[in-house]
């Protein structure tokens, strides 16, 4: 592998961002890495670029720097304003893809995160759901998200060199409390540290999920980067659910702590999608021997780092 490749990070300072560029260094300290984000100290390799407003900046920076590989990972997860989810998922990809084109003789790969929320509910008979599988999301990020897989593989045809890493949920060292597990491992280091009462209230607890290491997901993205096939969609999940409930129970048993009182709401569980796994098999078409990180680990890393924020 050449020393010199360099590659770009959209949304460099967010969770995935952020681990992505520390995993890439450890595992190719050779290569220059590059990162943009609305909200970072401009230094060497770094800029503040606005991807939903005009893209000559971003064109100008593309042109300059030529990156092998762009990580596209700038965006938000959530369910309330469909506006801001179009306008930061769909339509930055849309300006990044636009600013590549008008490049001559310039064709980088470009990875895309697209999310398993995009298949929408399925039944026991669909799992592990493959790529393949007909997109019906049910909530508006996951419809988002969908319009942003469907552009990205527009492009593709039209000849972008474009792949798409469709993740599940994750788990791990640094995960916010936008997500279930960063949440309740939070409140739980709270508790231990006596700033909270040692009551964890929650919505519905019963759903299932796939859930994989934030190192894993980093694994997965750069061998998508690397050896995926242009205009291809990979699942990158560990293949397996696990119930949101057992996690909980997990998490505080890793707290070392007793006497929590968990009061859960089930108003909304008829919305929400009862389970969620994916198939492996692409994936691990790209990665041999492919061994996430147990659960176990994974969930004490997430409370570990939360509780020494």
């Amino acid at each position: 592998m050449a020393k010199n490749i360099k590659i770009l990070i959209t949304g460099i300072n967010g969770f995935i961002g952020s681990n992505l560029e520390a995993y890439i260094r450890k595992q190719y300290p050779f290569w220059q890495i590059y990162g943009i984000d609305i909200k970072l100290k401009e230094s060497k390799r770094r800029y503040i670029i606005d991807l939903t407003e005009d893209n000559r900046e971003l064109e100008t920076l593309l042109s300059r720097i030529r990156p092998r590989y762009i990580f596209h990972l700038a965006g938000i997860v959530s369910n309330s304003d469909l506006k801001q989810l179009l306008k930061l998922n769909v339509l930055s990809t849309y300006s990044l893809f636009s600013a590549i084109q008008k490049i001559d003789g310039y064709s980088p790969r470009i990875i895309v995160p697209s999310s398993a929320s995009e298949y929408g509910c399925l039944s026991s008979a669909k799992l592990p759901v493959r790529e393949n599988y007909p997109l019906k999301p049910i909530n508006i990020y996951g419809f988002s998200k969908m319009i942003q897989t469907h552009l990205s593989l527009m492009f593709a045809e039209n000849g972008l060199d474009i792949v798409i890493a469709r993740i599940f949920n994750i788990s791990g060292r640094g995960i916010g409390t936008n997500l279930s597990i960063g949440k309740f491992a939070r409140e739980l280091a709270l508790i231990k540290k006596k700033k909270q009462r040692p009551v964890l209230i929650t919505k519905n607890l019963g759903a299932k999920r796939d859930f994989l290491d934030i190192q894993d997901i980093c694994k997965c993205l750069l061998a998508i980067a690397l050896r995926g096939k242009k205009g291809q969609v990979y699942n990158v999940c560990r293949g397996k659910s696990f119930l949101i409930r057992d996690l909980l129970k997990r998490l505080i048993n890793i707290s070392g702590m007793r006497g929590i009182r968990v009061v859960e709401d089930k108003t909304d569980s008829k919305k929400e999608i009862t389970d969620s796994f994916g198939s492996t098999v692409k994936l691990k078409k790209i990665i041999k021997n492919f061994k996430p990180i147990s659960i176990e680990e994974s969930l004490k890393n997430t409370y570990l780092s939360q509780f020494f924020s």
